[in-house]
């Protein structure tokens, strides 16, 4: 819709608070924004002018090249190093939503001369806000770059009146965060102290800025029906159900038939998708230099302390990612011709399994200097602090599967869909390990030689592991052999 329709429907916020939000803690983004629409005309002298404007502040360059190497955009193997080069490869459109992401969060994660209390609240209205943009981005991964983008920056800046009104070290501030502490109905409240609720303030700023378009017709009392609104809606939906009540409740449960029309998934694939992407946000948080808002997007749990016989029923999985996959396997060729270290290969390998074939755990594990155990030498998933000290094992006694794959070199899948009595009891200590659900097992061979082995299962989302997930996760265990074999013969 143009922007003239945006402001017809638009509510106008009391001028004060505006002005009060835009000359104040959010003055910078006001800057940015203002700057951005300055150089929309021509696109090519665009991205140059929004360039040569970011290099002028070194935060904002140093952040901006950290993003561009994220897993969330890079888009090639080589590491930007320039601006220039950031802006070639992810486009203006995206360099546009992470500078002004970046000024955003650098004003509400400030050390501002705020009580704690309101801090709290700002905090953990911009956690979620930046959960929902990625979210958001995710469902929208089909769409233009343009359109990609735009509704990232629509979905982060929903909440700007909000996060803007916290920064603001005022007396009305400290009023409403002592009436909201006992007070159920916080809507009404918020609208009898304010004259205004805070969705209107956003929609009041997202007009003083000239951020029409998405923004404001998202922020307007009826927003259209179009898929762009639907995400945005639903992605703030799921950041606000995840920070309330975490991933395992029942009210996330209920919006997975929203989520999995928007990402044309069934709602099983849709959940592990959204789990996998809230990750990715909690990542970007730290990218961005504000860690602090990772911990504040989903609600922790209560984990009691782990045992080989404990898992989490019905715990998300990671969702299996065949670019990741292809990723990896490009960066392990590249490292045949460079000096890595064995952890280095063993590191990158484990991410191809973990997160490309999608594993709950992810192990690797070296046998010992007299070849009769093996223990963990990495690991990587949920608790792992907690389980990977269990994968210590002996060699030696009665026969068993662990020890055919050392002493045999064969990879091996344990189905628990498949397994009778006898297979269950070959499993030995990796069976009671995985707590008899799926498993994968394979050796590290250099040369001729078993140096450890690779285990993986889904033993926490107890999801079956598939014979093209083995096929996939052998691939890697077999990669990590013929790079060490490689180098280890270059080096002679």
């Amino acid at each position: 819709m143009p922007d003239s329709a945006a402001q017809e429907t638009a509510i106008k916020a009391p001028v004060d608070w505006v002005d009060k939000i835009s000359n104040g803690e959010l003055a910078s983004l006001s800057v940015t924004i203002q700057k951005v629409r300055h150089v929309l005309g021509d696109r090519m002298s665009s991205l140059n002018d929004l360039t040569n404007e970011i290099v002028k502040d070194p935060g904002l360059t140093s952040k901006l090249l950290k993003i561009a190497n994220s897993p969330l955009y890079a888009v090639t193997q080589e590491p930007v190093k320039t601006v220039s080069r950031a802006a070639s490869f992810i486009g203006f459109d995206t360099i546009r939503s992470i500078c002004m992401a970046s000024r955003l969060l650098d004003a509400v994660t400030a050390d501002n001369a705020i009580p704690d209390s309101i801090r709290e609240r700002a905090l953990a209205r911009i956690a979620t806000s930046l959960h929902a943009a990625v979210q958001a981005r995710s469902m929208a991964a089909k769409a233009k770059d343009a359109v990609r983008e735009e509704v990232f920056v629509a979905t982060l800046l929903q909440s700007v009146g909000e996060c803007g009104f916290w920064c603001i070290d005022s007396e009305e501030a400290r009023e409403l965060d002592d009436a909201l502490a006992v007070e159920a109905d916080s809507d009404a409240l918020i609208r009898d102290k304010l004259g205004l609720d805070f969705k209107e303030l956003s929609l009041g700023l997202a007009n003083a800025w000239g951020l029409g378009g998405l923004l404001t017709e998202s922020l307007s009392p009826n927003p259209p029906a179009e898929r762009e609104y639907r995400i945005i809606r639903t992605a703030n939906d799921i950041a606000e159900t995840v920070a309330k009540f975490g991933w395992q409740s029942d009210q996330v449960n209920e919006l997975l038939p929203q989520a999995a029309a928007l990402l044309d998934m069934t709602e099983i694939e849709a959940k592990r998708k959204l789990v996998r992407t809230g990750k990715e946000a909690e990542d970007l948080a730290r990218d961005y230099g504000a860690g602090q808002l990772a911990g504040r997007m989903a609600k922790k749990p209560k984990v009691a302390e782990e045992t080989e016989t404990t898992v989490t029923k019905g715990a998300p999985a990671n969702a299996p990612d065949s670019n990741v996959q292809l990723k990896v396997l490009r960066e392990l060729s590249a490292m045949m011709t460079q000096k890595p270290d064995l952890n280095q290969i063993i590191k990158t390998a484990m991410v191809g399994i973990h997160k490309g074939v999608g594993m709950d755990r992810t192990i690797t594990a070296l046998l010992s200097q007299d070849r009769n155990s093996v223990s963990t030498r990495i690991f990587m998933g949920q608790g792992g602090d907690v389980w990977s000290k269990k994968f210590k094992f002996s060699l030696t006694g009665p026969a068993n599967l662990l020890q055919s794959v050392v002493l045999n070199t064969v990879a091996q899948r344990f189905s628990a869909a498949e397994a009778d009595e006898r297979t269950r009891e070959r499993a030995g200590p990796l069976g009671r390990f995985s707590n008899y659900n799926d498993f994968i097992i394979a050796p590290i061979e250099v040369g001729s030689r078993c140096i450890g082995v690779v285990y993986a299962d889904r033993a926490l989302s107890q999801s079956r592991i598939t014979e093209e997930d083995f096929k996939s996760f052998s691939h890697f265990a077999m990669q990590i052999g013929v790079c060490i074999t490689t180098i280890s013969a270059r080096r002679r």
